[in-house]
């Protein structure tokens, strides 16, 4: 059994075509005129193949910073048991795609994750202690706790 021997150049054109898919698409997301959940149903198309090169961290930079991006990778990370050896750049949408025998649960762990309102905004929404900025409230805390 003999394997085909592929051009160069053909290959070249394959690897600028998928170059050029992935930028179109993380411009698009940048862009807000799609959202990560769709470059995942993409990738899971079967012209898609490209998009699962993009990595997890590339998605949920689009529209957090890089804080929040960290927060949410390792809230990801924690919630699917990712082992500890296994490098951010190693979560690709094609890792999250092949999860084995249950994928469901690696892709509702990364909507979870990416859609997971900050801890800041979760502050804001507390009107009791120790959230409060009332400089009264704390005075009394402080004086009870002498």
């Amino acid at each position: 059994m003999s394997r085909r021997i592929v051009p160069i150049p053909e290959l070249s054109a394959a690897r600028d075509a998928a170059r050029r898919m992935r930028a179109a698409w993380l411009v698009g997301l940048h862009e807000r005129k799609a959202a990560p959940i769709d470059l995942i149903g993409a990738a899971s198309q079967p012209g898609g193949k490209p998009l699962r090169a993009v990595r997890l961290t590339e998605l949920l930079s689009v529209r957090h910073t890089p804080g929040e991006r960290n927060l949410r990778l390792a809230l990801l990370r924690r919630g699917l048991s990712v082992p500890s050896g296994l490098l951010d750049k190693s979560l690709t949408v094609g890792w999250l795609l092949k999860g084995g025998t249950r994928p469901h649960h690696r892709l509702a762990a990364f909507v979870e994750a990416e859609q997971m309102t900050g801890l800041r905004e979760r502050e804001r929404t507390m009107t009791t202690f120790p959230f409060v900025s009332d400089d009264e409230t704390l005075a009394e805390v402080w004086r009870g706790s002498w």
